[in-house]
């Protein structure tokens, strides 16, 4: 067989499997600013991005580089004319820290690969094989299952939404909300199945107690990889003296549960 008849698995969209980006988000960031600082918004095409980006002539490289700025949806493409898009401006000109974060959070979505991810995987435990996953359920292929894996890891993780483990929708946990005490979650004990506790922040000084006497502040704990979670009230002003009490229940219900249930 003639070799100019041999096709090439980069050549066969059967063979590829299904795209993603070849890089992380924090590396197509760099690659858009590049080219803002360059060219400027645009429009403009292919060789003059390939040029922006630092190539003599338009390559594989570079191609994979402007494929890189569109999957993450930095770059607006009509035809074979390029724009800056609107993710792209809140990212290489921002007017404000909020604009930018949200513009990070878009362009991690932005990927249909990483999108379809996230919808299945919001506020659960992201699965340790991930690469096996991506080649059984989302059509990438097994020898490039864990480079994308990997490049998805560090997006999300960039931009806020894997923490811990667990992936959500938005780049922070809610804030935790401050209400009058009742008499219900005055005298409720601890959840039972909690094995970690997050603090809070050192109680107020003397002059601010008489603003949060009688309320209190709940606090969302993680319980591992399950994805389960249990929630702590606690009283403010948070004291000392509190913070004693839940470590020696803490200590005692470690001794009672069994290792295998702790998880």
């Amino acid at each position: 067989m003639p070799n100019d008849a041999i096709k090439l698995e980069e050549d066969d969209p059967k063979l590829r499997g299904r795209l993603s980006p070849r890089a992380s988000l924090k590396e197509a960031m760099e690659g858009i600013r590049q080219v803002y600082a360059n060219v400027g918004a645009g429009p403009y095409s292919r060789v003059t991005i390939a040029a922006a980006l630092g190539h003599s002539s338009e390559n594989g490289a570079s191609n994979a580089k402007v494929g890189n700025l569109t999957h993450f949806g930095l770059l607006d493409r009509t035809g074979s004319v390029y724009r800056l898009s609107s993710i792209g401006q809140a990212i290489v000109a921002p007017t404000s820290e909020a604009e930018e974060k949200d513009g990070i959070v878009k362009a991690a979505k932005s990927p249909g690969l990483y999108a379809d991810v996230l919808t299945a995987y919001s506020n659960k435990a992201l699965p340790a094989m991930l690469a096996n996953l991506l080649a059984r359920n989302y059509g990438v292929l097994p020898k490039s299952s864990e480079d994308v894996a990997q490049r998805m890891r560090e997006t999300f993780e960039f931009a806020g939404l894997l923490r811990n483990g667990i992936l959500y929708a938005d780049p922070e946990l809610p804030k935790a909300e401050v209400v009058p005490a009742t008499a219900s979650q005055t005298t409720s004990p601890v959840p039972q199945n909690a094995t970690e506790v997050t603090l809070p922040n050192p109680a107020p000084a003397p002059s601010q107690r008489a603003d949060t006497e009688g309320k209190t502040q709940s606090y969302t704990i993680s319980l591992g990889s399950s994805g389960k979670i249990a929630t702590i009230t606690v009283p403010i002003p948070f004291e000392a003296l509190h913070v004693k009490r839940i470590s020696k229940w803490v200590e005692y219900m470690s001794s009672v549960v069994d290792d295998e249930d702790l998880g």
